[in-house]
């Protein structure tokens, strides 16, 4: 399928190939790493150039960049006259910054004291082993961070990194790819989302789809906290209320990419908008500090542009269908390290309840079984979490039981997938044997699916056990 190729294209051999020193100089001088403008306020006297007004200052400066950009080989770009004019300080400013921005990338990955630095991103010792992911990652952190001003101050952070020691002693000493992209990951989080929405964001984009997570999905978490009187937003649709207003009387913007896309349409005072405080909150700007991704579109917009920019997230093709594209090595790292503590198990459980209700397609209208479509991705994958060998996620009973036995109906009722179907079946009643009212509709579910294919003597079986359950538990 399309969604399948898009995974295939977006997490496979691009980001795993290995680079060398050349390789990873070459890569983050496309990716700009050093034209951030916030950056070169701390470079405006490099090599000698100074920036004013003054015209003796101007030609001073004028003759050291041409003379440092022709003995590096750095392209110089002369002052350009319009119709005999003097050049505009503003285009000579940026004339001025796009030549430091070259002298600053030859000199940390094109000169003789650049080494340290490609030795860092292309080895394995202590280094990242020219793992393009990683190698893209620290490039990202060294690009938005001021507070890393070079490479040596990259290299000096990834040292320093608290957890290190202890990804030596689990996977560093045979998994030495593992270790560097574990390393790129946790700096990123530690120092551009600790204690933020973006975080919450990745641990539950952790156990879902790397390319295809619907955001139908999170509509749907939206939709379990909203107020009684309030509809929550539609991916398609305005905010609650007819012909167009919300529930206080104010009309609502469009709703393409209100809730994935761009941002446009919401309110930037702020305060998170009109939207955030009809969801449940008379408190206006004080309350937003205890609303999460899972109360407010604003805050999960906020939260999924917050993990572009730090380059753990790629923008999706189409932001009103799709979150994004985390890559699947991020995604190891961030179950096998951070999904941990109880804030963790918090955010895992909010998901758990929007995938059961977002997949209850036997009670409703047709417009339940559309959406159990968009979410059967989503659930196949956070069940397949849940018993992964290296870092299984804790299933949570029965919640994940009583999931696994939607699935399971759906694949047979929907799908007709009967051979994963029975699997499913088959794990469940071994694990449910002791909990005899979900026993009963695992046999239930089982017997149906025989049914369906033609045995009739062990559907027959199965459906007589499960009422004779149904029976005791009432008696």
């Amino acid at each position: 399928t399309f969604s399948e190729a898009l995974a295939v294209q977006i997490t496979g051999t691009e980001e795993v190939s290995l680079l060398d020193a050349g390789g990873c100089a070459k890569l983050w001088e496309a990716m700009k790493v050093f034209e951030s403008r916030e950056r070169y306020k701390a470079f405006l006297y490099l090599e000698g150039v100074v920036d004013d007004k003054k015209a003796e200052y101007i030609k001073i400066t004028e003759g050291i960049l041409e003379k440092n950009c022709k003995e590096r080989g750095v392209q110089y770009i002369a002052p350009v006259r319009s119709n005999g004019k003097p050049e505009k300080p503003k285009s000579r400013r940026d004339r001025w910054w796009k030549m430091k921005v070259g002298l600053k990338t030859h000199m940390e990955l094109f000169s003789k004291d650049s080494s340290a630095l490609l030795e860092f991103l292309a080895t394995d010792k202590d280094g990242l082993g020219g793992l393009t992911l990683s190698v893209r990652l620290a490039g990202q952190l060294l690009k938005s961070d001021p507070k890393i001003r070079s490479g040596e101050d990259l290299i000096e952070r990834y040292k320093n990194l608290p957890s290190l020691e202890k990804l030596r002693e689990t996977r560093g000493q045979h998994d030495t790819h593992y270790f560097g992209i574990a390393r790129s990951v946790l700096i990123t989080i530690e120092e551009r989302l600790r204690n933020s929405n973006a975080l919450d964001l990745l641990r539950v984009l952790s156990v879902l789809p790397s390319a295809t997570t619907p955001g139908e999905l999170f509509k749907i978490l939206l939709d379990e906290n909203k107020d009684k009187e309030v509809r929550a937003p539609n991916i398609n649709g305005p905010i609650a209320g007819k012909e167009g207003k919300s529930a206080n009387g104010d009309k609502s913007e469009p709703m393409a990419g209100y809730l994935l896309g761009d941002g446009d349409n919401f309110d930037q005072s702020g305060d998170h908008g009109s939207e955030c405080k009809s969801l449940g909150d008379s408190h206006g700007r004080e309350d937003m500090k205890t609303k999460t991704i899972f109360d407010c579109p604003k805050i999960f917009e906020d939260a999924r542009n917050s993990l572009e920019r730090s380059g753990l997230l790629k923008a999706a093709f189409d932001a009103n269908t799709t979150v994004g594209t985390v890559h699947q090595q991020v995604q190891q790292v961030v179950r096998e390290e951070l999904l941990k503590t109880e804030e963790d198990k918090q955010c895992l459980s909010r998901l758990r309840s929007a995938l059961g209700n977002g997949f209850d397609f036997r009670h409703g209208t047709k417009g339940r079984w559309s959406r159990a479509e968009v979410l059967e991705g989503s659930v196949e994958r956070f069940l397949e979490c849940t018993r992964d060998v290296r870092a299984p996620i804790e299933r949570e009973f029965p919640a994940d039981c009583d999931l696994s036995l939607k699935y399971a109906n759906y694949l047979s009722e929907r799908k007709f997938q009967y051979a994963k179907a029975s699997r499913i079946y088959t794990d469940l009643a071994s694990e449910v044997k002791d909990d005899k009212s979900l026993l009963s509709s695992v046999y239930s579910g089982h017997g149906n699916m025989l049914l369906q294919k033609g045995c009739l003597k062990l559907a027959e079986k199965l459906q007589k056990e499960s009422l004779e359950m149904r029976r005791a538990l009432f008696i």
